[in-house]
Protein backbone atom coordinates (compact mmCIF):
# COMPACT_ATOMS: atom_id res chain seq x y z
CA UNK A 1 0.00 0.00 0.00
CA UNK A 2 1.26 3.65 -0.98
CA UNK A 3 2.47 5.53 2.19
CA UNK A 4 0.82 8.91 2.43
CA UNK A 5 4.16 10.74 0.80
CA UNK A 6 4.09 8.84 -1.95
CA UNK A 7 0.54 9.72 -2.53
CA UNK A 8 0.72 13.58 -2.07
CA UNK A 9 3.80 12.93 -4.76
CA UNK A 10 1.84 11.76 -7.44
CA UNK A 11 -0.73 14.30 -7.26
CA UNK A 12 1.55 16.95 -7.00
CA UNK A 13 3.15 15.31 -10.22
CA UNK A 14 -0.13 15.33 -12.05
CA UNK A 15 -1.03 19.07 -10.43
CA UNK A 16 2.21 20.31 -12.13
CA UNK A 17 1.34 18.53 -15.12
CA UNK A 18 -1.65 20.91 -15.70
CA UNK A 19 -1.30 23.94 -18.11
CA UNK A 20 -1.28 27.10 -16.41
CA UNK A 21 -5.40 27.95 -16.99
CA UNK A 22 -6.58 24.00 -15.94
CA UNK A 23 -4.30 24.26 -12.53
CA UNK A 24 -5.68 27.81 -11.70
CA UNK A 25 -9.38 26.50 -12.46
CA UNK A 26 -8.75 23.26 -10.22
CA UNK A 27 -7.76 25.69 -7.48
CA UNK A 28 -10.42 27.70 -8.09
CA UNK A 29 -12.87 25.13 -8.07
CA UNK A 30 -11.45 23.42 -4.99
CA UNK A 31 -11.48 26.54 -2.90
CA UNK A 32 -14.78 27.42 -3.39
CA UNK A 33 -15.99 23.62 -2.39
CA UNK A 34 -13.70 23.91 0.56
CA UNK A 35 -15.39 27.21 1.57
CA UNK A 36 -18.83 26.22 1.09
CA UNK A 37 -18.84 23.42 2.50
CA UNK A 38 -17.36 24.84 5.32
CA UNK A 39 -19.77 27.42 5.67
CA UNK A 40 -22.07 25.49 5.56
CA UNK A 41 -20.94 22.77 8.22
CA UNK A 42 -20.86 26.03 10.62
CA UNK A 43 -24.40 26.48 9.90
CA UNK A 44 -25.12 29.34 7.68
CA UNK A 45 -24.30 28.68 3.93
CA UNK A 46 -22.25 31.61 2.15
CA UNK A 47 -22.63 30.99 -1.53
CA UNK A 48 -21.41 34.65 -2.86
CA UNK A 49 -18.59 34.33 -0.29
CA UNK A 50 -17.41 31.02 -1.73
CA UNK A 51 -17.74 31.85 -5.45
CA UNK A 52 -16.26 35.11 -4.53
CA UNK A 53 -13.24 33.44 -3.21
CA UNK A 54 -13.33 30.44 -5.93
CA UNK A 55 -12.96 33.06 -8.19
CA UNK A 56 -10.35 35.55 -6.74
CA UNK A 57 -8.03 32.47 -6.06
CA UNK A 58 -8.49 31.36 -9.54
CA UNK A 59 -7.36 34.81 -11.04
CA UNK A 60 -4.40 35.21 -8.56
CA UNK A 61 -3.32 31.27 -9.58
CA UNK A 62 -3.64 32.12 -13.22
CA UNK A 63 -1.92 35.61 -12.89
CA UNK A 64 0.51 34.76 -10.84
CA UNK A 65 1.57 31.13 -12.46
CA UNK A 66 3.00 28.75 -9.43
CA UNK A 67 4.11 25.78 -11.92
CA UNK A 68 6.33 27.67 -13.50
CA UNK A 69 9.96 26.76 -12.92
CA UNK A 70 12.41 29.16 -11.46
CA UNK A 71 15.46 26.81 -13.20
CA UNK A 72 15.19 29.29 -16.41
CA UNK A 73 15.08 32.48 -14.71
CA UNK A 74 18.62 32.54 -14.34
Amino acid sequence: MPSTTDLYRRLDERLRAFSRGRYALTVGVFVFAVSLATSTLLGDPELVSATAMGVTFTAIYYYTNPNESDATSE
